[in-house]
């Protein structure tokens, strides 16, 4: 049995990013990974999410805040990974490397919307742009956040 098999469970969306890192929405553990494909053997990693190390939560650190079935991923131009979950669209920041690799903040663009709440797949237009299904409305909706925070 491969380890990176037992390691996920009911992952639900992927993204590519930069140096060949594939990033996997692992729904049914409640966080998103990263699966570097650059090395000979490939590693995993926890990007966002609380870790099953224990960790404290930490705003400042993305792989140590708690998500909720994270489903749809998508990442910008600069490196800044999405994640769609059933209410809410996270944004884990690349930071000075442009890579998201969960040492950088988590922020909540957009959630709390009544009647909003089963958003499975979003796609990143630009930074400021993201696209998003909502299957139990059937609803594409464009989302726009505000440049001005």
């Amino acid at each position: 049995v491969d380890p990176l098999d037992e390691a996920l469970y009911a992952p639900s969306g992927l993204a590519f990013g930069r140096d060949r890192v594939l990033y996997v929405a692992d729904t049914g553990n409640a966080r998103v990974r990263a699966i570097d494909l650059g090395s000979t053997k490939p590693l995993i990693r926890d990007v966002a999410g609380a870790s099953s190390r224990g960790e404290v939560p930490n705003p400042l650190r993305a792989r140590t805040m708690p998500i909720a079935k994270p489903r749809g991923l998508g990442i910008d131009a600069d490196g800044n990974l999405f994640i769609a979950t059933p209410d809410a669209i996270l944004v884990v920041s690349s930071g000075d490397d442009r890579v998201a690799d969960g040492d950088d903040p988590l922020h909540a663009i957009f959630g709390a919307t009544p009647g909003i709440q089963c958003m499975t797949d979003l796609h990143v237009v630009t930074s400021s742009v993201v696209r998003v299904l909502d299957a139990c409305q059937g609803y594409l909706l464009e989302l726009t956040r505000s440049t001005g925070r």
